[in-house]
């Protein structure tokens, strides 16, 4: 349950407070995860700690630790990197892309999209979670309005479903 009060924080924290079930969704802009990252190590001049990665329908966040215990955000859209916002408090646990596809969000985005008939993937992130190690989050809602949230491993291995709600 922990993971699932995780992802509906951190996923569904770019959501606006109207009602956007009688719109469709916005396309999420999984397929600039890969770039998003590569333009943020060259700017910063190699490999990075982020405390969390997300496509938002506007373009991909990224969270990059910095000092002690605090996080720097960036975003990236257009292909282009936005000025980073001020360093604050740090929310989520380092983790760095060793060991992760980071290509890999289109295909989960299209594998859910295709064993759930209907459903739309409205939230992916990449974080750590306290007692589950480095995940790929996702949460897919159904033409009906359920929700469900998908946990991936670093490299793209179902490693869990559950309902949302």
């Amino acid at each position: 349950m922990l993971l699932c009060a995780v992802v509906v924080a951190l996923v569904g924290a770019g959501c606006s407070g109207d009602d956007s079930s009688t719109r469709p969704p916005a396309e999420l802009p999984v397929d600039q995860i890969a770039p998003a990252v590569h333009a943020l190590e060259a700017r910063l001049g190699g490999p990075q700690r982020y405390t969390e990665i997300n496509a938002a329908t506007e373009g991909v966040n990224l969270f990059v630790a910095v000092g002690g215990d605090q996080e720097q955000g960036w975003f990236y859209r257009g292909g282009q990197l936005e000025p980073p916002t001020e360093a604050k408090e740090r929310e989520g646990a380092p983790f760095d892309l060793t060991s992760v596809t980071i290509d890999v969000g289109p295909k989960l985005v299209q594998q859910v999209e295709q064993q759930f008939p209907g459903a739309t993937v409205t939230g992916v992130a990449l974080l750590d979670v306290e007692g589950q190690g480095l995940v790929w989050a996702l949460r897919s809602k159904s033409a009906k309005g359920g929700e469900l949230n998908l946990f991936y491993g670093p490299d793209g291995t179902l490693r869990a479903v559950s309902p949302n709600g």
